[in-house]
This record gives C-alpha cells, sequence and structure tokens, in this order.
C-alpha cells in the first residue's frame, strides 16, 4: 500500500524517550535515596529502599534488650534492698512494674508511630509507582503528556524538542520538571 501511496516505503526512525519527573517526585526520590531506574525495577525494591531509609534498624530488638537489662538491674538492687530492710521489697517491686509499664507504653507508642510512617509511605510509594512507571510501564506509553506541560509551561516544549534530534534518536530521558 505505501508504495502505491508514496511510492516508497516510509523511513522507519526510533522516537526518544522521556520520563517527567515533577517536583514532589523529586524530592521523594532524594529523601528515600532513590533513583528513576529503582521504581522502574518495581514496587518491592521501591518499598524495601524507602523502609530501610525510614525506619530504624533493630527497634524491637532494642526494646527486648534493654527489658532485660533493667529486669536484671532491678534483681540486683532488690537483693540489696533486701539486705538493708527487708519492708522495703514491696517498693522495689512497685517501682520494678512501674518501669515496666512505661516501657511497654513507649514500645506501643512506637509501634504507632512506625505504622503512621507506613502508611506515609504506601501513599509515597504509590505516587512514585503512579508517576514514572503507571501500569508497570513506561511513563510515556501509559500517560498524557500535555497535563505535564501545562504545569511545566511554555519552556516544556522547548526543552523536550530539544532532546529531538537525530543524533539523539532511541535515547530514554529523565528530565525534571518544576
Amino acid at each position: 500500500m505505501y508504495r502505491h501511496v508514496l511510492e516508497r516505503m516510509p523511513v522507519l526512525l526510533p522516537r526518544a524517550g522521556f520520563t517527567l519527573v515533577d517536583g514532589k517526585a523529586t524530592k521523594l526520590l532524594q529523601k528515600y535515596e532513590l533513583s528513576v531506574e529503582d521504581v522502574w525495577q518495581g514496587a518491592q525494591v521501591v518499598r524495601k529502599r524507602m523502609e530501610s531509609q525510614s525506619v530504624p534498624k533493630g527497634l524491637a530488638e532494642s526494646f527486648e534488650r534493654n527489658q532485660k537489662l533493667i529486669d536484671e538491674m532491678m534483681q540486683d538492687l532488690a537483693g540489696q534492698i533486701e539486705k538493708l530492710d527487708s519492708t522495703l521489697v514491696g517498693a522495689v517491686e512497685n517501682a520494678k512494674s512501674k518501669i515496666a509499664f512505661q516501657i511497654e507504653n513507649l514500645r506501643l507508642k512506637s509501634g504507632r508511630a512506625l505504622d503512621e510512617r507506613n502508611h506515609v509511605i504506601d501513599e509515597h510509594e504509590r505516587y512514585l509507582e503512579s508517576l514514572l512507571h503507571p501500569n508497570k510501564a513506561l511513563q510515556s506509553r501509559e500517560l498524557c503528556l500535555l497535563p505535564l506541560l501545562a504545569r511545566w509551561g511554555p519552556d516544556g516544549m522547548r526543552d523536550l524538542q530539544s532532546h529531538c534530534s537525530s543524533k539523539k534518536l532511541g535515547q530514554h530521558f529523565v528530565m525534571r520538571i518544576p
């Protein structure tokens, strides 16, 4: 058909590809020390990196270790106080239970804080995935360029055109937009 209409076959050239990264995504990538390529690897890679950057390592282990140390210290203290005055053993037990209560209370509060942080991580992960790797495909294949260009302004199209020369065919560019 092309030979009949054009009298020749059309020239096929690979096109330049673009992934546009907005300001919020840029901040999130920097916060979690991620790259656009990391997001392309999938949700598991992104989630692992985000959690490793935001959750303190070994928090539960630290609580357990410190609880055992406090129990040992209180037993040692109870033994010394019992030698001094046996009527004060009840006061030591009372102090021990109060300390255990406060540590458990702190453990619960930190658990809630981690849960809240995880919800924030979920939102950040969804945002990056939906912008940079929508439907597990390149952004240029899934998202419409017009809303991003509207945010970018008239300079956006000029910047994109500057990357679309014949010397850069088939390349993929990651471009930051304001």
